[in-house]
């Protein structure tokens, strides 16, 4: 049996989100999420590569998107930035032999 949630079409992707969330984390001033929204479109009208959006994302889509996002995949994405940066600094950031 399908459930309504299986059966709903969803606006926005996970991926979506994580480059939504990674914009917002990055974001040197305090913009909010509907100018990060409109940066985001704007980048993607302009790009080759990436596909613009069909429909325009309004903040309380995105608002309730993130709120069913899955924690683990914040803790993951969080595991592997991290394991990536210490193979790749591991001697860097050490002080007589410990790490910092």
């Amino acid at each position: 049996m399908i459930t309504h949630d299986a059966k709903k079409q969803r606006k926005i992707d996970t991926g979506f989100l994580i480059i939504f969330l990674m914009k917002l984390s990055f974001s040197r001033s305090q913009s909010g999420y509907q100018i990060i929204l409109d940066e985001m479109s704007a980048a993607m009208k302009e790009s080759v590569l990436i596909p613009p959006l069909e429909k325009l994302v309004v903040s309380s889509s995105v608002c309730v998107a993130r709120k069913n996002l899955d924690t683990l995949i914040i803790h993951e994405i969080n595991r592997e930035l991290s394991d990536s940066f210490l193979s790749l600094n591991y001697d860097r950031f050490r002080w007589n032999g410990r790490r910092l």
